[in-house]
């Protein structure tokens, strides 16, 4: 008896395993991945053909969320994102490396009585970047080395001068080598200054090419997608279509995600990327 009432109650368990697998709702997804396929290789030709100012090849993924509609991600190399931040940048489609600015910064501090060799330049630089852009790139590390000398040498005079003075009996002549340390540290002051002042505005320029070249870059996507947008034929109603582009600057310089949701039929009857752009849902992460 007792195994006939388990053998009644495995069967029951069975029938309603069996209606749980039944009624489980299986999508066909095929129409929506058509729709991500096409707007994935026009965007992917688009950025590529705009590759002056994206060097590294574009990331693009895409998906189908049920009820919710496509989330086309993409990955923008070559913007200002790229590397590390302080240490490598790309800049008119090229590598640019930061590595000399740094040691800069840590020279200009060094005391005179140190003299660091000059760190040579990476073997690969120039064939990574033009000509013209190389000429400028050294003209602009040598005025910074000049800088850096001034430097040094106004620190050997301060020091030598300091040296001569513990020597001196006499108040007049001490009087006067001390107007003279004065001299030479305002003149010093003033050389870091000019030093500082030169080297921050080469960051804040690269940082400025950058912002303007991420914009460009979602420019470039949402017009796309706006002449392209009746591509898009098989969002059900409600759905949205979400654009998350990484690896850019936002207005402020820093680098975050920026995430667009569109309505279906704003993409589908697009004019204006400006319009489009408009009335997205628009957020950072």
């Amino acid at each position: 008896m007792f195994i006939k009432l388990i053998k009644i109650a495995l069967f029951v368990a069975s029938l309603i395993l069996a209606s749980g697998i039944d009624a489980a709702k299986i999508l066909d997804v095929s129409a929506a991945q058509k729709d991500m396929r096409v707007m994935s290789g026009i965007l992917e030709t688009t950025l590529k053909d705009a590759k002056d100012d994206f060097p590294g090849r574009p990331v693009i993924k895409a998906t189908y969320l049920a009820e919710q509609g496509y989330l086309f991600s993409i990955r923008l190399n070559g913007l200002g994102s790229w590397g590390i931040p302080g240490v490598a940048s790309w800049d008119s489609g090229r590598l640019e490396l930061d590595i000399p600015e740094i040691i800069e910064e840590a020279f200009a501090a060094v005391d005179y009585e140190f003299e660091p060799p000059v760190p040579p330049e990476p073997p690969e630089l120039n064939t990574m970047l033009s000509k013209e852009y190389a000429e400028q790139n050294r003209a602009y590390q040598e005025e910074m080395r000049v800088m850096r000398e001034k430097q040094r040498q106004l620190r050997r005079d301060i020091s030598d001068l300091s040296r001569q003075i513990r020597l001196l009996e006499d108040d007049k002549e001490r009087a006067k080598v001390e107007k003279d340390i004065a001299k030479l540290e305002s003149q010093l002051a003033n050389e870091k200054k000019n030093y500082y002042e030169s080297l921050n505005s080469r960051k804040k320029e690269k940082l400025s090419n950058q912002i303007a070249k991420t914009d460009k870059a979602v420019d470039i996507i949402l017009t796309t997608m706006c002449d392209y947008g009746s591509t898009i034929r098989n969002l059900k109603k409600g759905e949205k279509l979400n654009l998350l582009i990484q690896g850019g600057l936002t207005a402020d310089g820093k680098s975050q995600d920026q995430m667009y949701i569109f309505d279906s039929n704003d993409l589908r009857n697009c004019r204006s990327a400006d319009k489009l752009k408009k009335d997205a849902l628009y957020y950072v992460l």
